[in-house]
């Protein structure tokens, strides 16, 4: 059997898009940290406007706090005099923010991809992470999105941006970076600004919070285990489906999924049409199989989507055939 969720621990909910008000937040980090955490949260990273920040007090035995800053780069867009501007924000995790190394290095916020793609790689050569956020939103030509290099991550659900704007669902903008030839994980996030933190006080109406996360296995709730998870793509994005099983069984060559209920379980390579699934008109889906052999012969890989009738949705890291990294387990 190949694990396809990489499981190695127990999952735990993170929210990695998250603004206080050392920037355009309404909660302080504490109040981000309690909210979260009463909502069962155990991680959260903290990536205010070009503003690095790290909470190491806010670390506790049942939450842990990532370091993080959110770029953008933003340019007036001369073949759109209309839409004024173009821009592109890129989220930064700190693996060892406790290093001398882990500089965060103030960007220029020109819009040209070759800058992108040059402070990319100086960012990472200090140790962070990256992910590309709500592509939507930004509303970014697809022959940039293609030409961005060393993503580590693609917001395919950006709750704020849907909350506020109906426009969160990065799906294609994934899709199309994937088939460009990149590889990147599937995130789901919050980017929560608004919300008033504290147990005795309600959110207000535009509360953009607790709308998308991801599922993360890892066993133990500490920084090292975070990004060794992260990196092995042991997480799956979601908006509240949640994904219990998800393999290859190879004595049959099939797939095999177990989840909550929903209306679909699709299987998608490298067309964003479906190469299989199951449909019902209710949420009355929990398990289904696919012959892998017709998937294998048209797709360099392939990656679970599920949905509701409400369309929650949630989302695997994609599967190369030619991988090595999800884990061989012994079928029970």
């Amino acid at each position: 059997m190949i694990d396809l969720l990489r499981k190695n621990g127990p999952f735990r909910k993170a929210n990695l898009h998250s603004h206080t008000t050392r920037t355009d937040g309404r909660m302080t980090a504490s109040e981000v940290k309690e909210w979260y955490k009463d909502h069962g949260y155990e991680i959260v990273a903290f990536t205010d406007h070009s503003v690095y920040s790290d909470y190491p007090e806010l670390r506790d035995e049942r939450f842990l706090p990532i370091a993080g800053v959110e770029t953008d780069f933003c340019s007036y867009d001369p073949h759109f005099p209309q839409k004024k501007t173009i821009s592109c924000h890129i989220n930064f995790w700190q693996e060892f923010p406790e290093s001398p190394l882990a500089v965060y290095v103030p960007e220029t916020h020109e819009y040209k991809v070759d800058t992108i793609n040059t402070y990319i790689k100086a960012m990472k050569k200090n140790g962070f992470y990256c992910c590309l956020n709500h592509p939507g939103w930004s509303m970014l030509p697809g022959n940039d999105i293609e030409r961005i290099d060393g993503l580590d991550a693609v917001e395919v659900y950006n709750h704020g941006a849907e909350w506020n704007n109906n426009c969160g669902n990065g799906n294609i903008e994934y899709a199309m970076y994937l088939n460009s030839g990149h590889r990147a994980w599937a995130l789901a996030a919050d980017d929560n600004h608004a919300g008033i933190g504290g147990k005795d006080i309600d959110l207000t109406h535009d509360d953009d919070t607790l709308g998308g996360w991801i599922e993360i296995s890892m066993p133990e709730l500490t920084v090292r285990h975070f990004f060794e998870a992260f990196r092995s793509g042991s997480f799956y994005a979601t908006q509240g489906p949640k994904i219990y099983d998800y393999y290859i069984d190879e004595s049959r060559d099939m797939i095999v999924v177990r989840c909550s209920p929903v209306k679909n379980i699709s299987i998608k390579g490298s067309h964003i049409g479906l190469a299989a699934h199951a449909n019902s008109n209710r949420n009355d889906i929990t398990f289904a199989e696919f012959p892998l052999a017709g998937i294998r012969e048209t797709n360099q890989y392939f990656r679970l989507e599920i949905w509701t009738t409400d369309m929650k949705r949630a989302f695997s890291q994609p599967y190369y055939f030619e991988s090595k990294s999800c884990r061989k387990t012994e079928k029970t």
